[in-house]
């Protein structure tokens, strides 16, 4: 059976048992960040498809090799990484081209796979603008060119469609593999769109048994027999099965038009190879639907498309071709794939979500909003933000005097966290009987938990000039994470405790990590049973300083972040949760939290309003201080930002401040843990 392009695993007995038998691939796991790989040697492709027979890769592609001697030029890799010209399939055209194509002067768009014993390369065979095409088919024993088993053999034509008879066009094919016993060709470019007939698995011709003609994809066109076709542009089908489903991926709009193309890739899935196909919104894509995989415009490229998905061992590929920028000239991208919540994702494309303007959000009132906390309020159904709402414009206050005085803010998003809008401030009484109008609240850390939202306070009982003065952790309770009654302070045995962070343990009990600023070693930790009753048990880590402590449990581990000041948002990971590793790197930014949202997280910090990297271009940006208001001192403004995270190597990193950051926090509460 065939064990590349449609199920793409690497060559094994076992693994091609497993394939005739019709299991199917399963759904791997998900890499936040795909990785675009770097190329280098020949890339000169237009259209790729992939193999790998023993220890190398071998990528197909359209048109004749440099210096146009050779048919279907043929690069070859052993690491996927650096390509060499290694041959090509036919010196010239096969003799029945002539008079079924006659126009046809090259052969494009490969499409290579293995069954019943052989390599299966079927092509496209036409000329721009015109229906007036055909597939044909090319078989060898192997792909390794210093093999005497290694010739090229004509099989002749597999489909052919005829200019003002067939609504479809003979180009693009891809061989799909349901079982050893049925095998699809797919196919097509504008007009009627993408098509597909079984295939017999012993001729690789289309079958005698099943001559249904089944509809795929098609895009909407006014004039449906228009040539050259100028609508319904969608060409270049690619099936493979992920999980329980099938997936079609097809590439929209126009390619070859070097830095004008707008060749793009999206695609559908379908819990049946006929179909139907729907993408993400569950449009079909028969009706023009498919969600976006690969953009049409990056810097890295323009017109990106004709794709072809790969497996090898447990890592899924894309091949597709783009057009330099610059010179405007195809060349080979491959990027891993990752899948988030069913859908395909690569490197250098928007993953799912929202564009996050830069800054993420201003506090209109103050200007300096800081340690940030985000729950989702499902009876709003909107995600909450509660920040401290630093006070930037008291321009005149001496000292630290303007951090103090604070307020808890509220900013909500109901858009998945890419566009908050100022809320006010959280409606909090605790401490204002003695301090009405000189109280501090700081650094809040909110959660749900069986029906009630709890946030756990850093309360300073004044306004001051400096540090030294008593604070508290108090904590608080509510039922629609507005209004907060007091269930009272925490008892940590130390009167200077700021910044907690608060997750539940896999045995249902619950351990809070805080600053004591009593300690010389200040991150230290709590248990409860039950969020009411708590024992102070010491130090957390005591290789570092620090404070604003957030622990997640993420990627099957413990994960500390605490700000340790000048050697920024340092990140220790643990098994247990209780004896922590150190890692060399650090996040950006101060005192903030971590969205766990599917098998994707986000780092929600603070920092200047001026953020690193560029703004991201396309988002809408977010409120700036108020007109009319005192004129923030520029120093002490901040603004919250986000951005993604992932886990490298066994290291928790952040996303490139360069690169836009595209949010999708999903409505569901996050499980505390």
């Amino acid at each position: 059976m065939r064990i590349s392009r449609t199920l793409n695993p690497i060559r094994t007995t076992a693994m091609i048992a497993a394939l005739c038998a019709g299991a199917p691939i399963p759904a791997t796991a998900a890499s936040a960040q795909p990785e675009l790989l770097k190329l280098d040697g020949d890339l000169a492709v237009h259209d790729p498809a992939i193999m790998k027979e023993g220890n190398t890769y071998y990528v197909f592609a359209t048109g004749r090799a440099p210096g146009g001697v050779g048919i279907i030029p043929i690069r070859c890799s052993t690491d996927m990484r650096h390509w060499a010209l290694c041959g090509s399939v036919f010196q010239k055209l096969p003799d029945w081209v002539a008079k079924e194509v006659p126009k046809a002067r090259d052969a494009w768009a490969p499409d290579i796979s293995f069954f019943n014993g052989k390599y299966h390369l079927y092509y496209a065979l036409s000329s721009f603008g015109v229906n007036d095409s055909a597939i044909g088919l090319a078989t060898n024993e192997t792909l390794d060119p210093k093999s005497p088993k290694y010739q090229w053999a004509d099989e002749g034509m597999v489909v052919r469609s005829r200019a003002g008879e067939d609504d479809f066009n003979a180009i693009d094919p891809n061989l799909a593999i349901e079982s050893k016993d049925k095998l699809w060709l797919n196919w097509g470019s504008f007009w009627g769109g993408i098509k597909m007939k079984r295939i017999d698995p012993q001729t690789g011709k289309l079958s005698s048994k099943d001559t249904t003609l089944y509809s795929l994809a098609s895009r909407p066109r006014g004039k449906p027999h228009q040539t050259p076709p100028v609508e319904g542009a969608i060409e270049a089908p690619f099936i493979t099965r992920h999980g329980d489903y099938w997936y079609l991926f097809a590439s929209f709009d126009f390619c070859c038009r070097g830095v004008r193309s707008d060749y793009n890739v999206v695609a559908g899935r379908s819990k049946k190879i006929t179909g139907p196909y729907l993408d993400k919104s569950g449009e079909p894509m028969t009706e023009g639907g498919g969600t976006p995989v690969v953009a049409a415009v990056t810097p890295m490229w323009h017109g990106a498309g004709h794709e072809a998905v790969f497996r090898d061992g447990k890592t899924d590929y894309l091949l597709f071709h783009a057009y330099d920028p610059a010179t405007g000239r195809p060349q080979l991208q491959i990027s891993t794939m990752a899948w988030d919540d069913g859908w395909p994702r690569v490197a250098g494309s928007p993953p799912a979500g929202k564009l996050a303007p830069r800054p993420l959000y201003r506090d209109p009132p103050f200007d300096a909003p800081t340690d940030p906390v985000l729950c989702f309020n499902a009876e709003q159904k909107k995600w909450f933000m509660y920040y401290t709402a630093r006070r930037a414009t008291a321009v005149d206050a001496p000292g630290v005097t303007w951090i103090h005085g604070s307020n808890i803010g509220m900013a909500e998003s109901s858009d998945g966290g890419a566009t908050w809008t100022y809320r006010g401030i959280a409606d909090i009484r605790y401490g204002k009987d003695t301090h009405p109008n000189d109280y501090t609240y700081w650094a809040p850390e909110v959660i749900w938990h069986n029906g009630t939202y709890h946030m756990f306070l850093s309360f300073v009982p004044g306004i001051f000039n400096d540090w030294n003065h008593p604070r508290e952790i108090v904590h608080l309770t509510s039922k629609d994470g507005v209004k907060w009654d007091t269930a009272g302070p925490v008892d940590l045995k130390s009167d200077r405790v700021i910044d907690a962070c608060v997750i539940q343990l896999p045995d249902g009990a619950w351990r809070m990590w805080y600053k004591d600023e009593r300690k010389p070693k200040s991150l230290s930790y709590a248990d409860s049973p039950d969020l009411f009753h708590w024992e102070a048990k010491g130090n957390a880590v005591t290789d570092r300083n620090g404070e604003g402590p957030k622990v997640i449990h993420w990627k099957g581990k413990y994960w500390l972040i605490a700000d340790t000041w000048a050697t920024g948002m340092r990140v220790w990971s643990s098994d247990d949760c209780l004896h922590w590793t150190p890692q060399d790197e650090t996040l950006i930014g101060s005192h903030g939290d971590v969205v766990i949202s599917g098998d994707r997280a986000w780092w929600f910090y603070f920092g200047g309003p001026q953020p690193l990297g560029p703004s991201n271009a396309g988002a809408a940006p977010q409120s700036a201080a108020p007109s009319g208001a005192p004129r923030p001192v520029p120093r002490r403004s901040t603004a919250i930002n986000v951005m993604e995270l992932s886990v490298v190597g066994g290291k928790l990193t952040a996303g490139d401040p360069d690169q836009p950051t595209f949010i999708d926090l999903k409505p569901v509460r996050e499980a505390e843990n």
